[in-house]
């Protein structure tokens, strides 16, 4: 389970490096795209940057054919007149004109790339999925903690009875607060320590990110630590904390 949840740490990284490559590339030759869908990675965007990747691709070709291909991609979500505002904004785009078969090139091989990804992805969730199950763990009880996420809390601590208290745990993960001291210097501004496992903590600190706006508890001590006076970052932290003691107490 540990090798696996490690693996989809791995695919992630490489998916969001893809990315921000291809958002590097629409930002030369299509910079209006961001305006024809909010998030440019759906499955319709992608579907159309593969057939169109350039501004003039998608000028050239019938709007009735491209409206066929991504009515069926977006199961009738897209329609003609959505197909037509699509064409009418390649066409005034002001996107570079030179190199543009480069550009096209590598744009439908990252785009290809991000696809077969996001499949394999896709295929790993489903396998840690199926081996968390096997535990009969009740992590994913909690909150803000998803099966997938749980599945990496779950390996990265392995067996609980190896930490004799959820501070041990907390220090484990490295989201205790480290100790600036030198001499007779002792620091008044402290950060995390960074202990440990780092993949325990980032799962920790995705489901703060989540608990801290759909747990009512959470919810509540993260807003008594943003009134405190502390930075968004700091208060997450410390709803991680708060995460890692009920995971040890659920475990």
């Amino acid at each position: 389970l540990k090798q696996l949840s490690r693996h989809r740490h791995f695919l992630v990284g490489n998916i969001s490096d893809l990315k921000r490559k291809s958002i590097a590339v629409l930002d030369r030759v299509f910079p209006e795209y961001q305006k024809i869908f909010s998030d440019t990675f759906v499955t319709t965007s992608l579907e159309l940057l593969s057939k169109c990747p350039t501004p003039e691709d998608i000028v050239c070709i019938d709007t009735q054919k491209l409206c066929d291909i991504l009515s069926t991609v977006s199961r009738g979500r897209i329609n003609y007149d959505k197909v037509s505002n699509i064409q009418n904004i390649a066409k005034k785009s002001f996107g570079i004109k030179f190199a543009l078969d480069g550009f096209s090139f590598e744009l439908k091989q990252l785009i290809a790339q991000i696809q077969f990804l996001e499949s394999q992805l896709k295929d790993l969730e489903n396998e840690i999925n199926s081996i968390y199950l096997t535990f009969n763990c009740y992590l994913s009880t909690i909150p803000g903690i998803s099966n997938t996420l749980a599945a990496i809390i779950l390996s990265e601590i392995g067996d609980i009875n190896k930490f004799s208290s959820p501070a041990k745990l907390v220090a484990f993960a490295g989201i205790d607060p480290s100790v600036n001291q030198s001499g007779e210097f002792l620091g008044t501004e402290n950060t995390i320590s960074k202990r440990g496992s780092p993949f325990l903590r980032r799962a920790l600190f995705l489901a703060a990110f989540v608990a801290e706006n759909n747990n009512p508890t959470l919810k509540t001590y993260y807003q008594k630590k943003i009134k405190e006076g502390k930075h968004h970052y700091v208060a997450t932290g410390a709803v991680a904390r708060k995460l890692a003691f009920i995971a040890y107490g659920v475990l």
